[in-house]
């Protein structure tokens, strides 16, 4: 059964009285009173985020949208003057909820427009003003900003058009977007998000494994058949037996991403051919030996673990490998939804599809009607079926909770559709999506998540 809940979207006002009876008061229209099915005089718990301080309900007669909060319960909460919120108030608990208090937590950094978390800008700015319509607050902060002792965050939120430095309670819910493998493995950056995790609701916890991944969906029946043949590299004999088996091969990294590492192998009759990215070059290989073998891959595979897989031989648009890229995401009633899809097509002469890595990106209606002869309809519905498969099946299976997903699929010759990689930091920067939207559906299936996670925050 539901709770009966009502709520309204108001702008907080933080006043300092000379009085010290009206500490602890909490000034509302009585228009919104009413609304709220609330009484003058009412002891009520007030909270924002995971704080919450008893205040008494007074009526005011300024604007309706206007709560006056005394200026001791703004700093008790962390509430500063003209933060917009949903203000929801729940009967069986007897709360006022302001909020809900959404942290993105990112990279160390000194300030969220320098450095790497610059690509991210328009995608953060995009979320805050969203969710400002929305009444949820929106905050970035990285795992140094977060302290236990004090159940606190230091962090940062855009207001006018400048990211300012603020204190914040712990959020209701928590969006892991650290890029970095090294940063999120750190002893010290796994203790804050194990707190943060049994805090708050946390989802996309760590960045997958790619042997991890295979593993999981192998061993379900619906999906094995869409899984290229993948080995994880132990000895040589392993690589051997796969150039062997498949004249195409593709070496990754298991804790790879945007593309780096990646060796593609071609057996012809005279040698294997290998190719790879550098920096600044492509680098082409030829070897003719066992021994060649051996010295060139035995320093590269003994670094970190590589996994081989089976080269496919891909449907094409212009001459150029295409891939899909398929954003999955959690929706407000907690279902998977596919919110974007984009096609990615391979520089000539390249290893991989990535756009950080010289790709180029087409809307995915360009490139089907070169790949497939069904309707692009079909194409899409058959993609979107698959991703939303694969995203259920690991949501079932990993530990943690995930509400996105980036899901590589790749459409092969004889029209076979095969899963590449999932991705659970899929790219935020501005060249990670079609067109110019600033209220792209990602965006606003993400706070309409956020709004479902915090209620069940609550309700738990």
């Amino acid at each position: 059964m539901k709770r009966s809940q009502t709520s309204a979207v108001v702008t907080v006002q933080t006043k300092a009285y000379p009085e010290p009876l009206m500490n602890g008061v909490l000034s509302i229209n009585p228009q919104l009173l009413k609304k709220l099915n609330l009484r003058p005089g009412a002891l009520v718990a007030l909270a924002f985020g995971q704080r919450q301080t008893k205040v008494h309900i007074a009526a005011s007669h300024h604007h309706k949208q206007l709560v006056l909060v005394d200026a001791a319960t703004a700093q008790q909460l962390c509430l500063e003057d003209g933060y917009q919120l949903n203000l929801r108030y729940d009967p069986k608990i007897n709360t006022l909820t302001l909020g809900p208090l959404f942290c993105i937590l990112i990279d160390p950094v000194d300030s969220p427009t320098v450095g790497l978390l610059r690509p991210m800008l328009p995608f953060l700015k995009t979320v805050t003003r969203y969710g400002q319509k929305r009444g949820i607050l929106v905050f970035v902060a990285s795992p140094l900003g977060v302290k236990p002792e004090q159940h606190q965050i230091s962090g940062w939120h855009l207001r006018h058009q400048t990211w300012k430095a603020g204190e914040f309670p712990l959020p209701d819910v928590c969006y892991n977007r650290i890029s970095s493998r090294t940063i999120e493995q750190a002893q010290e950056t796994q203790a804050i998000l194990q707190y943060l995790d049994r805090s708050c609701h946390f989802f996309n916890k760590q960045f997958l494994n790619k042997w991890q991944v295979h593993q999981i969906l192998s061993r379900s029946e619906a999906m094995r058949h869409v899984l290229p043949e993948t080995r994880l590299y132990e000895t040589l004999a392993d690589l051997k037996d796969m150039v062997q088996k498949y004249r195409i091969l593709y070496l990754k990294p298991a804790n790879g991403s945007l593309g780096r590492g990646i060796i593609r192998l071609v057996r012809q009759s005279d040698a294997i051919h290998c190719q790879y990215a550098t920096v600044s070059a492509i680098v082409h290989k030829k070897i003719t030996s066992s021994r060649q073998l051996l010295q060139f891959f035995q320093p590269r595979l003994s670094r970190q673990p590589y996994l081989i897989q089976e080269g496919l031989k891909l449907a094409s648009f212009q001459g150029r490998p295409v891939d899909f890229r398929i954003l999955t995401q959690k929706d407000g009633n907690n279902q998977w939804r596919v919110t974007s899809m984009v096609a990615r097509a391979a520089q000539n002469n390249t290893v991989v599809t990535n756009v950080a890595r010289g790709g180029d990106i087409y809307n995915v209606k360009t490139v089907l009607p070169y790949m497939t002869h069904h309707s692009v309809q079909y194409a899409q519905q058959r993609l979107r079926q698959l991703a939303i498969a694969v995203a259920r099946e690991l949501e079932a299976q990993l530990d943690g909770t995930y509400a996105e997903f980036g899901i590589d699929v790749a459409m092969d010759i004889y029209d076979n559709l095969w899963l590449l990689e999932v991705n659970a930091k899929p790219s935020k920067d501005e060249n990670s999506f079609l067109g110019k939207d600033q209220n792209r559906p990602s965006v606003r299936y993400l706070l309409q998540y956020v709004l479902y996670a915090s209620k069940h925050q609550r309700g738990s």
